[in-house]
């Protein structure tokens, strides 16, 4: 009888050394890779960041888009600020730059097309949750030579 129940305690103790692993990988999930919609680089973006402290989070999106041979490439590195943060949900800040270009082509012999790079601040706040999925949605606003653009965007991706 002290065999079986020596053998309980060590299969629960060995149950909970591996609940502890598993939630000690899940809690340096620090880096993350995602797809966006309706976010910083605009209708979609490829992004990736990393925390570099429980509450500082670097990272950047890609995009780029064609509508009726106007094209536009655009980049927005930024950092974020986790306000208040709760388990793997946080509220969050952040704030950076987009960088875009946009150019056409040429539908006539006599123009030769036209192309403009330019630069402009982003500020934004939602929600995330961070475990081995990541989900975020929040507002945001926009500022560069056209004006103000309030926007929204949603994002979903990964974490290891």
């Amino acid at each position: 009888m002290g065999g079986a129940e020596g053998g309980g305690v060590r299969g629960v103790a060995i149950l909970v050394c591996g609940m502890v692993a598993v939630r000690s990988a899940a809690a340096e999930r620090a880096t993350s890779v995602y797809v966006e919609a309706f976010g910083k680089g605009g209708l979609w973006g490829l992004g990736a960041d990393h925390r570099l402290a429980s509450r500082i989070v670097v990272g950047g999106v890609v995009s780029g888009h064609s509508l009726e041979g106007e094209r536009y490439l655009s980049l927005s590195p930024y950092v974020s600020y986790y306000l208040l943060k709760r388990g793997r949900s946080a509220w969050f800040a952040d704030a950076g730059v987009q960088l875009a270009h946009v150019w056409s082509d040429a539908h006539v012999p006599e123009w030769a097309g036209d192309s403009s790079t330019g630069i402009g601040a982003i500020v934004s706040s939602g929600y995330e949750f961070r475990g081995q999925l990541l989900v975020r949605a929040y507002v945001h606003g926009v500022a560069g030579r056209g004006g103000v653009f309030p926007w929204f965007g949603i994002a979903a991706g990964w974490t290891f």
